[in-house]
């Protein structure tokens, strides 16, 4: 059910911001820095996460999900990321590390999904050309990260 939500409301901004515009560039998309708190942005990133993270972070992000005691690597605590980073919530680096499509030394091994490739596919539409695709991936792992920076504990 919450994926047919997901899927509703990508969807309806596909078709509001799109709709009768000039075909869209990577410049084009709203920058995922400027993670502005809104509702849908939250939920959106709130949904992501429960679907696609949960299951190795746990519902709560704190690394305890139900696969984590099968998996090699205990998964990162991410509720402790601005801690762990002198109290600095690391956008950039973890927007890298979930899109996962460019190598990211300081990740090392890549243990998860590369989700930037997996919401690239999940944004495949008749008529929507890749640098549409793009935005609408960046705009999702820019929800997951705005999400992720709400969970943090002192």
């Amino acid at each position: 059910m919450r994926r047919i939500g997901l899927i509703v409301a990508m969807a309806s901004f596909l078709g509001v911001f799109c709709a009768g515009q000039p075909a869209l560039s990577t410049e084009d998309a709203p920058d995922e820095e400027a993670g502005v708190e809104t509702p849908l942005r939250l939920s959106l990133g709130s949904n992501d996460f429960q679907t696609y993270c949960a299951s190795c972070h746990g519902e709560d992000a704190r690394g305890n999900g139900p696969v984590a005691e099968f998996l090699a690597l205990t998964p990162a605590d991410l509720t402790k990321l601005a801690r762990n980073n002198g109290g600095i919530f690391p956008a950039e680096r973890l927007t890298q590390i979930i899109d996962g499509r460019q190598e990211v030394k300081i990740h090392g091994p890549r243990d998860m999904p590369v989700w930037g490739d997996w919401f690239d596919v999940e944004a495949e539409a008749p008529g929507l050309r890749a640098s549409e695709r793009e935005i609408i991936v960046r705009e999702r792992i820019g929800a997951l990260v705005t999400y992720l920076k709400t969970i943090q504990v002192k």
